[in-house]
């Protein structure tokens, strides 16, 4: 099985991390991942010029990983997008093109940001949604959950999810799971396993969509 890490920060962007991508991709090789979704924190603001800089560092911080990884792991683009409702958003397949095709995204309702996204073959999934001071979005507003969230300083509630997680399954969503990796101390074990590695943003979005793999919780593989 090949493991993909769909949720992890580095120190460049995320001001919350203290692991530079070197650390990142020293640790995901030591821990077996082939292929790590790079999900630093984003938002929009009323500064275009700013915001534009601050896109750009996301994505130049992605280069850097792919250089520091070489073939040993596959580094794709990713973003965690905050809203005006003070909710997470993880983007599945974003584009730095996307990211700048709005001046106002930070302005948006989530169902707006998914519509938006989709058009672009997006995913829109919404981060640790029990986790205090979040709330579960309706599930017409996005494309699936993190129903699983490896942060061990961060009260996420996966147990309450874990209860969710049959109906939204129901409902048609996608269903991930994700280290949130952001310092030294946080191990990788979360994720999806699937049975061909993963190493391009067209083919990450369609094993979401197709359901063509498993989750990783507490470093094990289980059902979805």
């Amino acid at each position: 099985m090949y493991k993909t890490e769909l949720h992890c920060h580095s120190s460049e962007v995320s001001g919350c991390s203290s692991v530079d991508v070197h650390g990142v991709v020293e640790k995901y090789i030591r821990h077996g991942y082939t292929t790590v979704v790079l999900t630093n924190h984003i938002c929009g603001e009323d500064d275009f010029e700013n915001y534009t800089r601050r896109v750009n560092k996301l994505f130049y911080t992605c280069d850097k990983a792919r250089e520091a990884a070489g073939d040993k792991l596959c580094v794709l683009d990713g973003a965690e997008f905050r809203l005006k409702d003070d909710n997470d958003y993880l983007l599945i397949g974003v584009t730095k093109e996307f990211l700048l095709s709005e001046r106002n995204f930070h302005e948006f309702e989530p169902y707006e940001l998914k519509e938006k996204a989709n058009a672009h073959g997006i995913l829109v999934i919404e981060a640790h949604p029990l986790r205090y001071g979040q709330r579960l979005c309706h599930p017409d507003w996005v494309d699936g959950y993190e129903v699983h969230n490896g942060h061990p300083e961060q009260r996420s509630h996966n147990d309450a999810m874990e209860l969710l997680a049959d109906e939204l399954r129901r409902e048609g969503k996608i269903l991930t799971s994700g280290t949130d990796h952001h310092d030294g101390h946080h191990m990788p074990n979360s994720g999806i396993a699937t049975d061909e590695p993963i190493t391009t943003l067209d083919g990450l979005v369609d094993v979401l969509k197709n359901g063509r793999y498993s989750l990783i919780k507490k470093g094990e593989i289980v059902k979805k």
